[in-house]
Order: C-alpha cells, then structure tokens, then sequence
C-alpha cells in the first residue's frame, strides 16, 4: 500500500497537464485542489483519490473506470472532464463549481437554528432527482452529499460524481464502516461493499 502522505504539493504538475494552485476541501475518500489546466488555459476542480485506499494493484483498473464515465453528465451535473493516473495518483478534474456547498448552507442555518423551508428544499431535490435521472443506464453517481451538492441563485450542481463507483467496492466500505457520519450519509449496501442507482436515491434524502 502507497504511504498515508503521499499527496500532490502546490507547483506539481499532475497528468503532465494539471498545476497544483491550492488545496480546496478534502474528504475521507479524496484530496481535493485548485488546478490549472495547462492545455485549455482553464481553472480545474481536480480530485484525487487518497493513495492509502488503492492497492497499486489496482489503480490503474480505477483510472480506466474513470475514463469510461468521462463527459457523462447533464445540466445539473457536469461530470468528469478527465480522468487517469499519474504514478501513485488516480485523479479526475471537474469544472470549478460556483455558488456554496449545501453543506455549508446547512450548517449556517443549522447555527441560526433555521431549518430549510419545503419552498427552498423542494427545487433543490427535483433538480438532484434531474441530474440523477440524466445518468445513463448502469452507472450511478456514488457519492450523493451535501458537500458534493453546490448552490447559488442561478443554478445547483452535484459535483463529485463517479470516483467512488471506479474505487473496489471493499475500499469504500472499509472508509465508511470507521466513519460514523458517512454512516449515516450512505445506503447501507454501500458499507457491505455493494451499491446500486437507488443508493444515489438515498443520498438525496440524506
């Protein structure tokens, strides 16, 4: 197994392709960063998948599931612009995501003790149910949460997409078992190293 800290640095390029500009937020699965791309002279979400979940064994089978699932998206989810490995590290790039997290919406009103009214959260699940249902047939998104879900008075995207559906189903489960909020955020097939499109579904409710 590769060591808990190797992690892109600031200045790295990763893919021959994507610098390093800074870390944006990180979770249990994936290392999250501010890129540019420096063939299409654009700003990436890029994401990679922390090293110490991946057998080198396998890393190169994730990469190749991330590439099939690239450009796979629609209105409200746009997707993966690329996916591959880079020596240990298996990575996706998403457009940057504009607006706030859902998370973060939440917990602000969770501290002002304002829950969502049904007139805000309503649009905001018929338009996960649109980006769910735009999916083609046997692919699922995998990682349905609020931090995934950003926000702002003109659009919602669900970002995040398909990097745990390309991860060994073991890899995830074992992520999810030790973490008692994820527990709560993920269907429960998706702690026994199984997942299917009704797991997304789950997510919403989430």
């Amino acid at each position: 197994m590769a060591p808990a800290t190797t992690k892109p640095r600031r200045g790295q390029v990763i893919g021959e392709r994507y610098e390093v500009r800074g870390k944006l937020r990180n979770d249990a699965f994936t290392r999250g960063f501010l890129a540019f791309d420096q063939e299409h002279e654009q700003s990436v979400l890029l994401r990679v998948i922390r090293a110490e979940l991946l057998d080198p064994m396998v890393r190169e089978d994730v990469a190749r599931r991330l590439r099939e699932v690239t450009g796979i998206g629609g209105s409200y989810l746009p997707g993966i612009l690329d996916g591959n490995l880079d020596g240990p590290f298996v990575y996706a790039t998403e457009p940057v995501p504009e607006g706030a997290s859902m998370r973060d919406v939440l917990d602000r009103r969770i501290a002002k003790k304002r829950p969502l009214q049904p007139f805000e959260l309503l649009p905001v699940v018929a338009h996960l149910d649109a980006a769910l249902r735009a999916l083609p047939e046997g692919t699922r998104h995998g990682d349905v949460r609020a931090d995934n879900v950003w926000t702002d008075s003109e659009r919602l995207q669900l970002t995040g997409g398909f990097l745990l559906t390309a991860m060994p189903g073991g890899a995830v489960a074992a992520v999810v078992q030790r973490n008692t909020g994820l527990k709560r955020r993920f269907a429960r097939e998706i702690s026994i190293g199984g997942g299917m499109r009704s797991s997304d579904y789950f997510g919403v409710g989430a």
